[in-house]
């Protein structure tokens, strides 16, 4: 890491935009990753505190590094009648934190703070106001990333800018002191350019115990403005200490602004594969795409600081495009703000470019690994903001991850690289499957030409032919899927349910727009006869008049071929399956319509027999503040809440065991609704179910910047993405 300063002059004098606010309890939960692409972040709280550093390799949910107090910024003050003030630039703690054992342990918390933190938000820019009517100066936090649509090397920099804004209030001149404190280990160092103020390093403390060295530092600071080593021939020290402390001194004349930035930058180049933290094996080391840019973490701050004023305009600019589209400024937050999981420990590049993800991740591991195809189905933002990653993970699905003999799909790709090719004995996922030709089409039409498209197709074609073989998914090809079907709500349902069927028909749909596209007539043609087939069976045998029905049909003993299921399975369960989907109404039965006019195809679905549904499901999967229902799984939404639970059944006609996650509430699948409810021009009701889910993450109970399923920072959620895009 390196923290660096730089001049006020080089500063772009652009205002930045502000999405949302949080401010007293809302700020109790906001937690902003600030980091670029599969680089790692440090996430910035409300109240202005470094947390969550997770810059080693693998999610470090509440991790803070440890040593001279954890890392933080401080202020001082100089009067010119020599009275001195200093704070640390943080915010008040809450009322929950004072309590402990042996007092309060919130990090830092024995110095004095600010009274008040205001936290303004539009990801990736961040600014924190802190006010203290007994303190001379009001400072304002300035924080962001480098988020340059279309470049993902700008976005993908190992570095952050935290940029204090000081302002003299008064009729008097004032000194002011500035000091960034980082804990100091083997990555860490402090630089600061020259210039025109004073200024002081620390880079060892000497501590005889009792945390003499964190009041040593803290009264040299209060008092000189300064930091300092501490004597190297100090007698009876027990926990000697290495610093990483850098303070600037200036003086402000009245009503004089100061611009103070810093930049924390970092480099861990040794990334491991999917879950092999601990490996010694060299086999497993599958590198950080940002290390081979930089070669040092000062390399990474130098090039931040060289282009500053462009980088920063130009991400700014970027949110400025979004904060302009017509949407309610609830639905511009929920997609701009889930983006962040795309710069998340969730997502990485490794050493050869190559562009993967997580589901999402748990406190201190990757969670289900393998750039799930079922759950990266359901975003489409890539495409939009880095093309060229989204164009990488399409290479991945029909290269490595597919077998091109037979068309069968990992749905989870394994690391190394090498190691995709020759495993492919995981079983395949429909709906991730036929995402994954959506996706081929989608990345085609805006971002690739047709040279792209043809280098793939055959893969492509193999992947759709796949549905066919015997004891697959529509081995009779009559348009319909029958067989086991793997899914996304990690059962297989067996017989004709909406979820698959919609997504298998927006996949012939996208199939014959390639096929002809790169000359294969005759599989075009054979699509568009599944297509329509499938599509006037399933509207006259699944609509129920209100919703789309799960038929179940139990499988025949040896007629599921390889691949397809992940258990064996005894007489029992062939003759009465267990988690089926059943009669249930569920969230996700149009996720293929929402999927097919993501990407820019047509409409799977019959147009009132959608309004119908959506309206089914506004209704009876509506889970209301006073609803008392159980929920056997987890918990995204409570008591008191507003939301979309996973399936509604009807009166005595839940399956003996469900599918198993039929009782939970998730913001990926609300999403989908939300979109469908836009595209279809009910702003209304997709602004009141994407406000449902924003209420939920308000800051007091939940990070904005964190919307959960299978983990923190969860790939589904972006979702949301697509519900920006469909508002006209």
């Amino acid at each position: 890491m390196v923290v660096a300063w730089l001049p006020a002059a080089a500063m772009a004098a652009e205002e930045w935009p502000v999405l949302k606010t949080y401010e007293g309890a809302s700020l109790r939960r906001v937690k902003m990753p600030m980091g670029g692409i599969g680089t790692g972040t440090i996430s910035l709280s409300g109240r202005g505190s470094l947390v969550d550093w997770e810059l080693w390799n693998r999610p470090a949910k509440g991790h803070i590094p440890s040593g001279l107090k954890a890392p933080h910024f401080a202020i001082r003050c100089e009067t010119a009648d020599g009275a001195k003030k200093a704070r640390i630039l943080e915010g008040p703690l809450f009322p929950d934190e004072y309590e402990g054992a042996i007092g309060c342990v919130v990090p830092n918390h024995g110095f004095p703070r600010f009274r008040t933190a205001v936290f303004k938000a539009a990801y990736p820019l961040a600014q924190i106001e802190l006010r203290d009517d007994a303190f001379p100066v009001a400072p304002r936090l300035e924080a962001f990333n480098p988020l340059v649509p279309g470049n993902a090397d700008d976005s993908g920099i190992p570095a952050v800018l935290f940029r204090w804004v000081v302002v003299n209030p008064t009729d008097r001149p004032l000194s002011v002191s500035l000091v960034g404190s980082i804990v100091k280990d083997e990555c860490v160092e402090i630089v600061v350019p020259d210039g025109s103020w004073e200024k002081t390093r620390a880079t060892y403390v000497r501590d005889p115990g009792w945390n003499t060295g964190a009041d040593r530092y803290w009264r040299t600071f209060l008092e000189r403005g300064e930091v300092a080593d501490s004597p190297k021939d100090e007698p009876n020290a027990k926990n000697d200490r290495k610093a990483n402390q850098t303070c600037v001194k200036f003086r402000l004349a009245p009503g004089e602004t100061r611009k103070v930035p810093f930049v924390i930058a970092w480099r861990n180049p040794d990334r491991k594969a999917w879950g092999a933290y601990d490996s010694k094996d060299p086999k497993d080391v599958v590198g950080n795409w940002y290390a081979t840019r930089y070669s040092t973490a000062m390399a990474a701050a130098e090039d931040l600081l060289a282009r500053l004023p462009e980088l920063e305009a130009r991400t700014v600019a970027f949110v400025k495009d979004v904060l302009s589209r017509k949407a309610p400024d609830v639905v511009k937050e929920a997609a701009l703000f889930n983006v962040s999981t795309l710069r998340s420990e969730t997502c990485f590049r490794t050493a050869d470019g190559h562009f993967y993800g997580w589901e999402g991740c748990y406190d201190r591991s990757g969670s289900c690994y393998g750039s799930c195809t079922h759950v990266w189905g359901y975003e489409h933002c890539l495409v939009d903001i880095w093309p060229e990653l989204a164009k990488d993970m399409v290479e991945t699905q029909f290269g490595p991850a597919l077998d091109p003999k037979t068309g069968h799909m990992n749905f989870r790709v394994p690391l190394p690289r090498e190691k995709a090719m020759k495993q492919r004995g995981i079983h395949a996922a429909a709906d991730g499957q036929m995402q994954c030709i959506v996706k081929a089409y989608e990345v085609w039409k805006k971002a690739a030409a047709d040279e792209w498209l043809r280098g793939i197709w055959q893969n492509v074609r193999k992947a759709m032919e796949f549905c066919w073989i015997e004891g697959g998914w529509d081995a009779d090809r009559d348009g319909v899927m029958e067989g086991c079907q793997h899914n996304t709500m990690d059962v297989e349902y067996y017989g004709p349910n909406p979820q698959m069927e919609f997504l298998y028909l927006a996949a012939l749909q996208a199939a014959e727009a390639m096929a002809a596209a790169c000359g294969d007539g005759a599989f075009a043609t054979e699509c568009r006869a599944l297509r329509e087939r499938g599509g006037e069976w399933t509207e006259r045998n699944l609509f129920n008049g209100s919703y789309y029905e799960h038929k179940v049909v139990p499988p025949k003993k040896g007629k599921i071929a390889k691949g397809l299921c992940r258990k064996y399975m005894d007489d029992k369960e062939f003759s009465d399956p267990d988690y089926q989907l059943g009669a249930g109404c569920l969230i996700d039965q149009l996720v293929g319509d929402f999927s097919a006019r993501a990407a820019g195809l047509a409409p799977v679905v019959d147009a009132e027999h959608e309004r119908i549904t959506l309206d089914t499901i506004l209704e009876k999967n509506l889970r209301r503040p006073d609803d008392d229902s159980f929920n056997c799984m987890r918990s995204y939404a409570l008591a008191g809440e507003t939301s979309l639970r996973m399936a509604w059944y009807p009166e005595g006609r839940m399956p003996e065991r469900p599918f198993p996650y039929y009782s939970e509430t998730m913001t990926g699948f609300e999403y989908v609704v939300a979109g469908l409810l836009a595209m279809n021009g009910e702003y209304g009701k997709a602004e009141a179910v994407v406000r449902n889910i924003r209420d939920r993450y308000d800051g007091v109970k939940r990070s904005p910047f964190d919307e959960a399923e299978c983990g923190h920072h969860y790939v589904r959620a972006m979702a949301a993405w697509t519900v920006l895009k469909a508002w006209k």
